[in-house]
């Protein structure tokens, strides 16, 4: 969140040096008075313990997600080049049998319509491997720079929300998404242009 709203502000007063100064200042100074209040320390504590709950206790929601994780980091180790195309559950079979996942996660990939790592840069490196994943990343990037330079604040904040959701499912697996994010698009460029 920090995150998105410094890039709105950088956008919104990149030309008003003083507001960007401002605007720094003020989320400087909020994030030094969380870190030296103990907030951050008890985030921390927090995050380690429900980790630890998590490796003890896979079969939760949670646990499924770094299930997830863990397939998607050892195919990437195996093919990073190349990746496993839509093939994935070919070998994934055999991961799956040899690591320690739970039998909960292995039938829900092994048996699902759609096995998906549940990010979206986890599965575009795993289907078409890290070149093609840097490639995508560069191809964010542009796009995002090119609607930065045309003040397109309503379309750079739109896809700065999907790169965020993207961390946590495969926007690309199901329709959905993509058609609200095909259909964003065509609005604001319809605005753009009248």
């Amino acid at each position: 969140m920090l995150l998105t709203i410094v890039f709105i502000a950088l956008m919104k007063y990149r030309h008003n040096i003083q507001k960007l100064l401002f605007s720094i200042f003020v989320l400087i100074s909020i994030s030094m008075t969380f870190y030296y209040s103990g907030f951050t320390d008890k985030i921390v504590s927090k995050t380690e313990q429900q980790l630890s709950i998590l490796g003890k206790n896979m079969n939760s929601p949670d646990g499924f997600r770094l299930q997830a994780y863990m397939l998607g980091y050892e195919l990437i180790k195996e093919k990073p080049i190349l990746g496993w195309g839509n093939n994935i559950r070919t070998h994934s079979k055999q991961l799956l049998n040899n690591e320690p996942f739970t039998v909960g996660y292995k039938k829900f990939f092994n048996n699902s319509k759609y096995p998906h790592f549940h990010n979206m840069y986890i599965d575009v490196a795993v289907r078409f491997g890290l070149p093609v994943f840097f490639l995508f990343l560069a191809s964010i990037y542009s796009l995002l720079k090119r609607n930065i330079l045309c003040k397109n604040i309503l379309f750079s904040s739109y896809i700065m929300y999907f790169l965020i959701i993207g961390i946590f499912d495969s926007i690309f697996i199901f329709g959905t998404s993509l058609l609200l994010l095909t259909s964003f698009i065509l609005i604001t460029r319809g605005k753009n242009e009248s």
